[in-house]
C-alpha cells in the first residue's frame, strides 16, 4: 500500500514528524508542498498524509495555497494529517477538515504531535522538555502509522472550546491577513557574514540578498527558518531575540530544509 505525504516545515519539526511515520509505513514518498508546484496536485497514492505546523492557532499561508491545490479523482481516498505544535492544536485541524471538504475530500483522520517551539520569539523550551517531547512525538507516531496502515477513520483532534473560538476563530482569522508583512521586524545585525543561507532556506523565496544583506520582501509565512538558522544567530526580530537561544529540530539537517 502506497502512501505519498505532502509536508511543510521551518526549523524541521514537521519533516521530522512526516519522516518518522513515513518509516514505519510501507512504500512512503514524502514531498515538501512547496515543491509541488503551482498546477492542481493529483496524487496517485493509496494514503495521502498532511503534515504541518500551527501558526498562530491556524494553518501556515503555504499549506492553504497546497490545500486549495489538492485533487483526488477517488473522492474517498483515505487522507491524514499532523499538526505540529508547540502544545495549542486549537482549531487549526478543523480548518483543514473544512478546506478538504471544499474540495469534495474527507479528512479521515487528523491528529496533534506536540513538539519543541520554534518561536522563540514568545517561548523556549528546555532541554529536559525537548527529550519528554520528542519521546512523546514518537508514541504519537507510532499510534498515527498504526492508523494509516488500516485506513482507521479518527475524529480530527482539537483544543478546547475556547481554543477554537477565540484562538483559531478570532485571533487566527484576524492577524492571517497581515502575516505576509510581519517581516518588517527582521534584520540582519552586524554579526552578519552575507552567506545567504536565510534565502535559501525560505520557504516562500521571501528573502533577497542585496550587497551582502538579507532583504524581507514582505511574502512572509513567519517560519521562522531565517532567524532561528542563521549559523551567525546573526538575524534578530526586533529586540525580542538577542541573546534567544536558537531552535533546530536536531533530527533534521539543514540541507534538507534547504528550498533552492
Amino acid at each position: 500500500m502506497s502512501t505519498i505525504i505532502y509536508y511543510f516545515t521551518g526549523t524541521g519539526n514537521s519533516l521530522n514528524c512526516a519522516r518518522s511515520i513515513g518509516n514505519l509505513l510501507e512504500d512512503t514518498t514524502l514531498v515538501a508542498m512547496q515543491a509541488a508546484g503551482e498546477e492542481t496536485v493529483f496524487p496517485e497514492a493509496d494514503s495521502i498524509g498532511l503534515v504541518f505546523p500551527v501558526y498562530a492557532f491556524g494553518l501556515p499561508g503555504a499549506v492553504k495555497r497546497f490545500m486549495k491545490r489538492l485533487s483526488c479523482k477517488n473522492k474517498g481516498k483515505y487522507i491524514f494529517a499532523a499538526a505540529t505544535s508547540g502544545g495549542r492544536v486549537a482549531g487549526a485541524l478543523v480548518l483543514a477538515r473544512r478546506m478538504l471538504r471544499a474540495r469534495g475530500l474527507r479528512l479521515s483522520a487528523g491528529y496533534s504531535v506536540v513538539m519543541p517551539t520554534n518561536m522563540i520569539l514568545l517561548h523556549e523550551t528546555s532541554e529536559e522538555k525537548k527529550k519528554i517531547l520528542f519521546d512523546s512525538m514518537e508514541k504519537k507516531v507510532i499510534e498515527i502509522a498504526s492508523a494509516v496502515k488500516s485506513h482507521e477513520y479518527h475524529a480530527v483532534e482539537t483544543g478546547s472550546m475556547s481554543d477554537r473560538i477565540l484562538r483559531t476563530g478570532i485571533l487566527y482569522r484576524s492577524a492571517s491577513p497581515f502575516v505576509k508583512k510581519l517581516d518588517h521586524l527582521f534584520k540582519a545585525d552586524q554579526g552578519c557574514i552575507g552567506c545567504g543561507l536565510c534565502s535559501q532556506l525560505c520557504p516562500a523565496h521571501n528573502i533577497e540578498m542585496k550587497n551582502g544583506i538579507p532583504v524581507w520582501k514582505h511574502q512572509c509565512e513567519m517560519c521562522l527558518s531565517c532567524l532561528n538558522l542563521c549559523p551567525k544567530e546573526a538575524i534578530q526580530y526586533g529586540s525580542m531575540t538577542e541573546g534567544k537561544q536558537r531552535y533546530k529540530n536536531p533530527y533534521v539537517e539543514v540541507k534538507d530544509l534547504m528550498c533552492r
